[in-house]
């Protein structure tokens, strides 16, 4: 009777490592987290990328020149947006915003939204001020004005930067068959 004897020593010694590498996944997290981070910073950079962004209105251009914040990259005004944090542990790698207007800006917004009625704020313009009984009231320059109840559309274009492109996950798919198959 033949016997034939394999020597798997080597298999056996790798596959206990990849094994190993598999178990501790941290590391490669951690640097997953970097380079997404860096990915969502190009994209402010670009002001979006693989597609631009749309670009502001006019009325929010004109908004920006009245306080001086133009020109400027759209999203970035604070700078607060831009500043994207990352996390991970052994099982994921995560970048994100905690900005209150992060996921308005990433997804956009298109809603028809109730304004109640208020007064507001007038700088040097004559305003009439409510009678007693509900009528129109006397003109007067307290620079306040009432505005009556009504419906106002929001309407913000999607701007993603909180994505990565194929290069980005190309990349990504790179360094875990480094982590995986490294000596």
């Amino acid at each position: 009777m033949a016997e034939i004897r394999i020597d798997d020593k080597g298999t056996l010694s790798m596959l206990r490592d990849l094994v190993g590498t598999l178990r501790n996944r941290g590391p490669l997290m951690r640097q997953i987290a970097g380079d997404m981070r860096d990915a969502v910073e190009q994209n402010f950079e670009a002001e979006g990328r693989p597609i631009s962004w749309t670009p502001l209105s006019a009325k929010t251009i004109a908004q920006r020149e009245k306080k001086g914040t133009w020109p400027g990259k759209i999203l970035q005004v604070s700078g607060k947006l831009a500043k994207v944090s990352s996390s991970s542990d052994n099982d994921r790698a995560i970048v994100g915003s905690n900005q209150p207007q992060a996921a308005a800006q990433q997804l956009g917004i298109y809603k028809k939204i109730a304004v109640r009625a208020h007064m507001r704020k007038v700088k040097s313009r004559d305003t009439f001020e409510k009678g007693k009984k509900g009528g129109r009231g006397k003109k007067t320059s307290v620079g306040v004005t009432p505005v009556k109840a009504h419906t106002s559309t929001m309407a913000i274009p999607p701007r993603p930067f909180l994505m990565l492109t194929r290069d980005d996950i190309e990349g990504i798919k790179s360094r875990i068959a480094n982590y995986l198959l490294r000596k």
